[in-house]
């Protein structure tokens, strides 16, 4: 190549270098330049708001590009729901739905988790009062894998602080898949702060007793955003919470697919366990750890292969449940299937707790006037 040719391509890239710098530079502007404004909406926000303000406020947390569509849902004239995944597969927010009688039970539990995680969320009572939303916002757009791993992990994390509750309310998480489905716009959720239910104290904030908010809006504008570092930070806290993707399932060694935290010493443990077998494999676990018990109960919570088939064909997996749960708690035992005898005991022992086993089966009794006039055929006398 001529040396002309050469000094023209070095100026044209260094000439992209420079554009490229400049990007990235306009880029951080910009996001600076929201993040100052979404603060001057915080500060000293209230209900004495003018509209427009709350509809800004609105649209700086929920992403609505329409404001007469925002306006029309505050005022009760429609109500309007949005889709959090975008077409890039990323997602502003994080919902957690929860539905059924002991939702707010459950609700609260997640919202604990939260805080000890000092992850900001705001708790809304549904349309309908029969259940509840965990609100999560991103500071700006974040993988909707990311935040779906957030909050899998959150659940899960939950589940162990909690081994009490069943989590049956627990319904699904909005963005409900990590890839656009083909054709479609992925799952629609409603959004709060609708005036018709509001009259019934429901589609609003509430605090850890259920108790609405006075000041709706000061709450909204008071809560913070979670940034993209944060979040990473926040995943790799719960990284022992968080199913492993199909993939590093595929990658890792056989031996590791499961149980790979059987070393884990966990404490408080008690010195001797009673398992009773019956109908089913009953476990008292009014001295156990919630850790061992959620361990335990995990024994009898499988993957369900058609959740992962809709979501790797791109097709909603609405009303499809990512887990299938075999075990339950009844006046103080966990009751799994018997089939778990053999992986309970495993667990069990590798805390280095004595096992006692009671056999409650019923083992029938013998029929002893009947007989067997049959003819067997010569296939049937083999194996006789």
């Amino acid at each position: 190549m001529p040396e002309s040719h050469i000094n023209k391509l070095a100026k044209i890239d260094a000439r992209l270098q420079l554009l490229n710098e400049e990007r990235l530079a306009l880029l951080n502007d910009r996001q600076v330049l929201i993040a100052q404004h979404e603060a001057e909406l915080a500060q000293n926000f209230n209900l004495h708001a003018s509209p427009e303000s709350k509809i800004d406020l609105f649209l700086s947390y929920f992403k609505v590009p329409d404001n007469q569509a925002i306006y029309g849902h505050l005022k009760g004239f429609k109500t309007i729901g949005i889709y959090p995944l975008l077409s890039d597969n990323s997602t502003y927010l994080l919902a957690a739905d929860f539905d059924k009688k002991d939702w707010f039970e459950a609700t609260s539990a997640f919202a604990t988790t939260c805080d000890s995680l000092n992850i900001p969320y705001l708790l809304e009572r549904s349309r309908s009062g029969n259940g509840g939303h965990i609100w999560i916002f991103f500071s700006e757009a974040v993988a909707a894998s990311d935040a779906r791993r957030l909050g899998n992990g959150l659940l899960r994390k939950t589940m162990e602080l909690y081994p009490l509750l069943s989590f049956d309310c627990f319904d699904r998480l909005f963005p409900n898949q990590d890839i656009m489905p083909e054709g479609g716009f992925g799952n629609l959720i409603a959004l709060p702060l609708q005036l018709e239910p509001r009259k019934n104290n429901n589609s609003v904030f509430i605090n850890n007793e259920g108790v609405p908010y006075n000041d709706q809006w000061s709450i909204l504008a008071s809560t913070n955003k979670m940034t993209k570092s944060t979040l990473q930070s926040t995943l790799n806290q719960l990284k022992s919470y968080i199913e492993r993707a199909p993939d590093d399932i595929e990658n890792n060694e056989p031996w590791k697919k499961i149980n790979d935290d059987d070393s884990i010493k966990i404490n408080d443990c008690p010195s001797m366990v009673t398992l009773t077998l019956a109908d089913q494999l009953y476990v008292p676990i009014a001295n156990l750890p919630g850790k061992l018990t959620s361990k335990l109960k995990h024994c009898a919570v499988f993957s369900n292969p058609e959740f992962y088939k809709r979501q790797a064909l791109r097709l909603s997996t609405i009303g499809t449940s990512r887990y299938i749960c075999s075990a339950h708690i009844e006046n103080g035992y966990l009751i799994l299937p018997r089939g778990c005898l053999a992986e309970v005991t495993r667990i069990i022992s590798g805390q280095k707790i004595d096992i006692e086993y009671t056999d409650k089966r019923f083992e029938g009794s013998q029929l002893e006037k009947i007989k067997f006039t049959g003819k067997l055929k010569s296939q049937q006398k083999k194996s006789y």
